[in-house]
């Protein structure tokens, strides 16, 4: 069912492409997972798809983690967060780049 409503996704997306001028392979389609379970964006994974979009900062953070990252066995996925930036948000995310540099430190 998943893969039939990618795909279906998909052939708009390189249509809507087509009528603008434009080649399929030049448009960036972002799945938002807001409220997906990490096997939903793994079978996302598994039909070819790299782009996932979070509304939530906290669950963009568990997604962007090294474990979420080992879970797709993907480095090259890239997540993206399309929530607006509010004080809150951009407080968490340099609190969550403080603690990633932190842990890079002590591994060294």
């Amino acid at each position: 069912m998943l893969k039939d409503r990618y795909e279906a996704v998909l052939q708009r997306v390189g249509e809507a492409a087509r009528r603008s001028g434009r080649r399929p392979e030049e448009i960036v389609t972002v799945a938002v997972t807001k409220n997906a379970s990490m096997d939903v964006v793994r079978e996302l994974f598994d039909l070819g798809h790299r782009h996932f979009g979070e509304n939530r900062v906290q669950q963009l953070a568990a997604r962007v983690s090294t474990r979420a990252r080992q879970v797709l066995e993907c480095a090259r996925c890239t997540f993206y967060s399309v929530d607006h930036f509010t004080r809150t948000l951009v407080g968490y995310l340099v609190e969550e780049e403080d603690r990633q540099q932190d842990r890079q430190l002590v591994q060294r």
